[in-house]
């Protein structure tokens, strides 16, 4: 059974759950880079099922799109991750979360918007971009924005980047 990220704190519960089964926990582990922990994750994923060879390639294949990534971004533009479901945008920043906010550490991109008090807890702020601003919780950003309503004037809309 493969536990880690969402599920790691829940470890001993499905252990408890499971005595019979091999747990594998593929949390990334503390001060690892994102980008280490992902080949990590990918060897041992080839190792379980006996596809070495493909996850050598997947590795290689990845390490190749980074460099390119890297190459093509010019170290200035600046760059926004949201998130979009159930009609909200969360915004994630750089450096916490899963994913994107460890792209930008990886491919040292300038975040387009600094967001004060935010969190890596998944824990909104209240969004500057409501017409009647309101703290909001998503299940995959640390920062909500609702998107503005037909009837909102231009200067409330979010800025275009």
């Amino acid at each position: 059974m493969i536990v880690g990220q969402r599920f790691s704190d829940q470890y001993d519960s499905i252990a408890s759950l499971t005595p019979d089964a091999t747990l594998l926990d593929l949390e990334p582990r503390e001060g690892e880079s994102f980008d280490a922990e992902l080949e990590r994750q990918v060897t041992a994923l080839g190792q379980v099922f006996g596809k070495e060879a493909e996850a050598e390639q997947l590795i290689a294949d990845f390490e190749d799109a980074l460099e390119r990534a890297q190459n093509a971004y010019d170290g200035s533009s600046t760059v926004m991750a949201v998130i979009v479901s159930g009609g909200e945008i969360g915004y994630s920043g750089p450096t916490t979360g899963r994913t994107w906010g460890p792209l930008f550490d990886l491919l040292e991109l300038q975040p387009a918007l600094e967001v004060e008090g935010s969190t890596d807890d998944h824990q909104a702020t209240t969004s500057p971009w409501s017409r009647s601003p309101s703290p909001t919780r998503t299940g995959s950003s640390s920062w909500t924005a609702t998107p503005p309503s037909p009837r909102t004037t231009r200067a409330t809309r979010p800025p275009r980047m």
